[in-house]
């Protein structure tokens, strides 16, 4: 896990990140990631602390059925032997949310290992398979090693609470959320829980690599 100490260290970078993105390049997201379609729409985002997960235990007992963007079906019991990154979105952000993946692809790539991404949305009324699809083919993320998932309102509320996201929507459209990226061992325990959007992956990835029992990297 994390220590407080350094979430305090990196959240002076998130908040400015945060705000900064809605008005000027960052250099943390593909030029195409932000403001993209259906993502111009929510230029704000108001962004909520992640708390501790709920469970301490394997997350593979969660069986509920999730739908990806090609219509296939995942239940988190089919993840079993293997490390994967959690992370949770929706598709019409167009300022947190595309960090955030950009991160966990940096992160998956910094890390060197087999680490597929799931990526959760938020609004499922919105985020279709098909919305998803193009999502993902638009920004470069339709690749085997990621998925993007879709589930009822109740399911999505138990994994969030699970692994600590909290959100709400907000009256003006969106959604207020944590900022947060899970990864999980080949058991389904939670080995990171990495809060923010600060780009500084590197740290995380020797961090991840060292949970899942991999040696580190070389210079």
């Amino acid at each position: 896990m994390r220590s407080f100490e350094r979430w305090i260290r990196t959240s002076a970078v998130v908040l400015a990140t945060a705000f900064a993105v809605g008005t000027v390049g960052t250099g943390l997201a593909d030029a195409h990631d932000v403001g993209h379609g259906s993502s111009a729409g929510h230029g704000h985002h108001e962004e909520l602390p992640a708390t501790a997960p709920t469970h301490d235990g394997s997350l593979h007992h969660l069986d509920a059925v999730w739908t990806d963007a090609h219509g296939e079906q995942l239940r988190l019991p089919d993840l079993a032997g293997g490390p994967a990154m959690i992370t949770m979105f929706y598709g019409s952000c167009a300022t947190a949310c595309p960090i955030l993946l950009h991160k966990a692809r940096r992160l998956q790539e910094a890390t060197g290992l087999d680490l597929p991404v799931l990526a959760v949305t938020f609004d499922p009324g919105a985020d279709t398979p098909e919305a998803l699809r193009r999502y993902a083919e638009e920004r470069g993320y339709d690749r085997d090693d990621w998925r993007f998932l879709i589930g009822d309102e109740l399911q999505i509320r138990m994994l969030a609470t699970m692994l600590g996201v909290q959100y709400r929507p907000l009256q003006e459209g969106g959604f207020a959320h944590s900022n947060l990226i899970i990864v999980i061992d080949g058991e389904g325990r939670i080995v990171l829980h990495e809060e923010g959007l600060s780009p500084d992956v590197e740290p995380v990835a020797e961090e991840v690599r060292a949970a899942l029992g991999a040696p580190a990297r070389g210079p």
